[in-house]
C-alpha cells in the first residue's frame, strides 16, 4: 500500500520580524522536504484572527501539520485552533520574543527551523487558559503586563522599544495587593508581578519560570515581590541564566488551577499580548492537549 504523505500548511504573518515572515516563503519552497510532504499550502494573514480562522479551516480540510510563521501572537492564534485536535503545530519563529519556540529548541534561523519540520518528530505538550483565553507560554499580571500593554500602544516594535518601556515604567509602576489561590496554597501578598508559566520564559531567553515543564500537567507560578533598584538589576541579570528562583524576592508555586484576585480590573497578558482583564482571574492547565513538532530527543 502506498504511504500517504502528511498534508502540511504554512500560515505566515507577512509583517512579523519587520517583514521577514513573507521572505520565508521562498525558503519553504526550496528547503521543505517534498518527498516527505509533497507540495505545501502557503497562506498569509492580513489581520488579527486570520491565523486562527485559517488553522480551523486546515483542520476541517484534513491537514496533518499547520506551521505558524511569525511571532508569539501568530503561534498563539494557530495553536489555539489546534488544541485538542490531531493536527500538529509546527513553528518557524520570526517574531520579537519566540518564547514557545525557544523552550522546545526550535532554532531562530528559518532554514534550520524548516529542517526541524523535515524530521517530523512530534511530541504532545500542555496548554493553558487565562479567563478562557488559550495560552502556551506565559500569562500574568503586574509590572510585565503593564510594560507589554504600553509597548503594544507605543507605535513601534522591537526589543529596544520594549526595553525602553521597561525602564520608563520601572520607576512609575506601583505594586499591587493580590490574593492567590491554588489547590495547595492561599497567599495574600503585595507583588511587583505574578507570572503563570506553561513554558519557562517570556521570550528572548528571559526565563521567568526556569523549572516550568510543558509536559507535567502543571503551571509554574512566579511571584516577584517589590524590589530595590540594585536587586531589580540582579533579578534582570538572573533571567537569562535560569537562576531567578534563587532571588530572595521571588516565590515559586506549582499548580493545576490558579485564581488571582486584585483590587480592580487592570491589564493582564498572555503570550506577549496585553489587554484589560477583570479583577478576578482564573488560570488552568490543559494537560497533553497540543501536538507539536520539536527537535529529536528534546526534553520539554
Amino acid at each position: 500500500m502506498e504511504h500517504t504523505k502528511p498534508r502540511i500548511q504554512f500560515i505566515i504573518n507577512p509583517i512579523a520580524g519587520h517583514g521577514r515572515g513573507e521572505k520565508i516563503i521562498s525558503e519553504v519552497e526550496h528547503l521543505l522536504d517534498k518527498e516527505r510532504y509533497g507540495e505545501p499550502l502557503v497562506t498569509l494573514t492580513r489581520e488579527r484572527g486570520d491565523a486562527t480562522r485559517l488553522a480551523q479551516e486546515a483542520i476541517a480540510q484534513g491537514r496533518d501539520i499547520v506551521v505558524a510563521v511569525g511571532g508569539d501572537g501568530t503561534v498563539n492564534e494557530v495553536a489555539r485552533a489546534l488544541v485538542g485536535s490531531s493536527t500538529a503545530l509546527g513553528i518557524v519563529p520570526c517574531g520579537s520574543g519566540n518564547g514557545l519556540a525557544l523552550h522546545v529548541g526550535i532554532p531562530l534561523i528559518p532554514s534550520q527551523a524548516i529542517g526541524i519540520l523535515n524530521r517530523e518528530h512530534i511530541q504532545t505538550i500542555d496548554s493553558a487558559t487565562i479567563n478562557g483565553h488559550p495560552f502556551f507560554c506565559t500569562a500574568g499580571v503586574g509590572y510585565d503586563a503593564k510594560v507589554a500593554y504600553e509597548y503594544a500602544h507605543s507605535g513601534t516594535r522591537g526589543l529596544l522599544t520594549y526595553v525602553q518601556q521597561a525602564l520608563v515604567w520601572w520607576s512609575k509602576y506601583e505594586p499591587q495587593e493580590y490574593l492567590i489561590i491554588t489547590e495547595h496554597d492561599t497567599i495574600r501578598t503585595r507583588a511587583l508581578l505574578i507570572t503563570c508559566a506553561n513554558a519557562n520564559q517570556w521570550g528572548n531567553n528571559c526565563h521567568i519560570a526556569p523549572s516550568a515543564s510543558l509536559v507535567d500537567g502543571l503551571l509554574e507560578v512566579t511571584i516577584v515581590h517589590p524590589v530595590t533598584v540594585p536587586n531589580g538589576i540582579k533579578l534582570a541579570m538572573q533571567l537569562p541564566g535560569f537562576s531567578i528562583e534563587n532571588n530572595k524576592n521571588v516565590v515559586t508555586l506549582h499548580a493545576k488551577n490558579i485564581r488571582i484576585e486584585r483590587p480592580q480590573a487592570d491589564v493582564a497578558h498572555f503570550d506577549g499580548e496585553a489587554y484589560m482583564e477583570d479583577a478576578v482571574i482564573d488560570l488552568a492547565v490543559r494537560p497533553a492537549s497540543l501536538r507539536i513538532l520539536t527537535p529529536l530527543d528534546r526534553s520539554l
